[in-house]
């Protein structure tokens, strides 16, 4: 919410609609809960799981890519690539059964999502020169 950046809002407002935001979501989390025992359905684990699949998985690349690498990244391509990888994670999801034999994916898809962006990540990025290496005597 940029509260600190912010000048037209007052501490007592920032409040207000900070609470406002936490109580919108509890009560859409609740709706959630209250449609899963409605319709009886126990996945709301799974569903939770699948989220996080498609949301972490481009977190997981990212942190991979800048603990494991020393490569500099194109600042306009990370938004784009953390896009495209849960397409192709969704995409492979549709037609798993049929590219794989008969293989759903399931929780492995959070790995699976963090490969790809780690992989695209690497694939558009360049080798970085490193200053701090090169000393002047």
């Amino acid at each position: 919410m940029r509260f600190q950046r912010r000048t037209d809002l007052n501490e007592q407002q920032q409040t207000r609609l900070r609470k406002k935001i936490h109580l919108t979501f509890a009560v859409i989390f609740t709706l959630l809960v209250f449609f899963f025992k409605w319709k009886d359905d126990k996945s709301i684990i799974d569903l939770i799981f699948v989220i996080a699949g498609y949301t972490y998985g481009p977190l997981l690349g990212l942190f991979s890519f800048g603990i494991l690498t020393k490569r500099a990244l194109r600042n306009f391509m990370v938004p784009i690539v953390c896009i495209l990888s849960p397409v192709i994670c969704f995409i492979l999801d549709l037609y798993s059964e049929r590219l794989f034999g008969g293989y759903k994916f399931g929780n492995e898809m959070l790995i699976l999502n963090g490969l790809i962006t780690f992989t695209l990540l690497y694939t558009f990025s360049k080798t970085k020169l490193i200053e701090d290496e090169i000393t002047i005597a």
